[in-house]
């Protein structure tokens, strides 16, 4: 129905061509705000257990052991053969006493903070995928072409079918009449 057959085939494949478009930067505008959300979320995350870790590993650096090693540490005072020794392992288990309660709830931490991370990340590496992903939203079938003839008929030939029409119509109409007329005269 367009004056200009090209320029209407023109649209209409740029409208197709546009949706993908348009529609992906829709669900990246949900998307990127929960990604970046998520993102910094997982980066606390990571900070917070990298510095349970750090603290773990200067309490190791002092002597001070998981819990089970330090059971072994009162077994090994006890086995000690002199008296050197014994004063080795008393020192081990005075740094144990002041910082293993420290230790054993840092251990704690630490375990719940890499079960906490691990289940984040299935959320994190779905917002990622959504944020970063670009779909095809479009099937094409065929593209549009230029159009061989108008949509619609022309004026004309609606004019004239309506002309006939018309005066079929009326002939009819006419004969129907005369009948009539013809039926009252004979009544």
């Amino acid at each position: 129905m367009d004056e200009d057959p090209v320029m209407a085939a023109d649209m209409a494949n740029k409208i197709v061509d546009l949706i993908d478009t348009v529609k992906n930067n829709m669900v990246a505008e949900r998307t990127l705000p929960a990604f970046e959300i998520n993102k910094r979320k997982k980066e606390q995350m990571e900070i917070d257990r990298t510095e349970v870790l750090r603290k773990l590993d200067s309490l190791a650096s002092l002597g001070v052991v998981p819990l089970d090693g330090r059971a072994n540490l009162y077994q090994a005072y006890v086995d000690a053969k002199n008296q050197q020794e014994k004063a080795e392992i008393k020192k081990a288990i005075d740094i144990n006493m002041q910082h293993g309660a420290e230790f054993d709830g840092l251990e704690y931490i630490r375990n719940e903070k890499i079960v906490k991370l691990e289940d984040f990340m299935e959320s994190y590496e779905q917002a990622e995928s959504d944020a970063n992903t670009i779909f095809n939203h479009k099937f094409v079938v065929e593209r549009a072409v230029i159009a061989d003839k108008k949509d619609k008929p022309k004026r004309m030939i609606i004019v004239l079918l309506s002309t006939i029409g018309a005066m079929v119509f009326m002939v009819f109409g006419l004969l129907i009449k005369e009948k009539i007329d013809e039926l009252r005269q004979v009544a």
